[in-house]
């Protein structure tokens, strides 16, 4: 029976994003999401992932299966055949991971595999950013209530999301243009007017510090980060070690509209955890 949806760290996302291994994270989460944790890869198999997820050779899956048992993610049984699909928080202790934050994922993407690890990125300096706003305010007013709803688009610089995953400024404006398309993400241009005439533009440019700066609707403008909105949503995993044998709480960090959701039990709503995520991405 395939899984709906699972919960994906958002460092490995990173990972699959920097170390190049997109195809080979999806064939992971394609086994991962397609059985209990146990599966034979079988031709048949091979050939139902190579259809799922889009691509014409079997060969990408086989190269692909071949370097998560070398990570480790899949361990095979020599005397059965079978293949045992590791869970994340295994992953997580393998590779060293540390940050909770997850990104929700639905098996009907599998196709967009990668605008969606993308988005999840981009989702995540959302989340920092939102974090931040209400740690200010609730020092502002000196209560845990915040009453302003949070903006829907925040600023995401392509040389920040270039920086975190480890490639030119282009590709990173180039992937975060693919989950756009991939209806994960919206985006808004923003521009700032600068007061100066048209025909001085090449004479600024030559000794303004500005790098980016344009004519709109006839006049000059300074070309901002983009304001993105997202269409994921993050949740914190459970804690790798569980404190005093208590399971660690979920929340989810925003919907699509940018609101704070809390899950509620027993009718009551849980006061928000503190946010982890590693430096590097924040």
């Amino acid at each position: 029976m395939i899984a709906k949806t699972t919960l994906i760290p958002i460092e490995i996302c990173q990972y699959a994003l920097s170390e190049k291994k997109v195809r080979a994270m999806q064939v992971f989460i394609w086994l991962k999401m397609n059985c209990s944790g146990k599966i034979k890869i079988t031709p048949e198999i091979k050939s139902q992932i190579t259809q799922d997820i889009g691509i014409k050779s079997n060969k990408t899956v086989k190269t692909a299966i071949q370097y998560l048992i070398y990570r480790k993610w899949i361990t095979v049984s020599k005397r059965s055949g079978y293949c045992f699909i590791k869970g994340f928080e295994a992953i997580r202790q393998i590779e060293g991971f540390k940050a909770r934050t997850g990104a929700e994922f639905y098996f009907s993407d599998i196709k967009n595999f990668k605008g969606f690890l993308v988005a999840a990125i981009i989702t995540n300096l959302i989340s920092v950013q939102k974090r931040r706003e209400w740690i200010t305010e609730r020092k502002k007013r000196g209560s845990m209530t915040v009453i302003h709803k949070p903006p829907t688009f925040y600023p995401i610089a392509n040389e920040a999301l270039s920086k975190i995953l480890g490639v030119s400024v282009s590709t990173a404006w180039e992937w975060k243009k693919l989950a756009k398309r991939q209806r994960f993400i919206r985006i808004h241009k923003e521009y700032r007017e600068i007061k100066i005439k048209p025909e001085f533009l090449p004479q600024f440019k030559k000794y303004s510090e500005l790098n980016s700066t344009i004519i709109k609707k006839g006049k000059i403008c300074e070309q901002l980060p983009d304001k993105v909105a997202t269409n994921l949503v993050l949740r914190n995993r459970k804690k790798l070690k569980k404190l005093n044998g208590k399971k660690s709480k979920h929340i989810i960090k925003g919907d699509y509209k940018g609101n704070r959701i809390y899950r509620t039990t027993n009718n009551k709503t849980e006061k928000p955890i503190k946010h982890q995520t590693v430096s590097h991405l924040t």
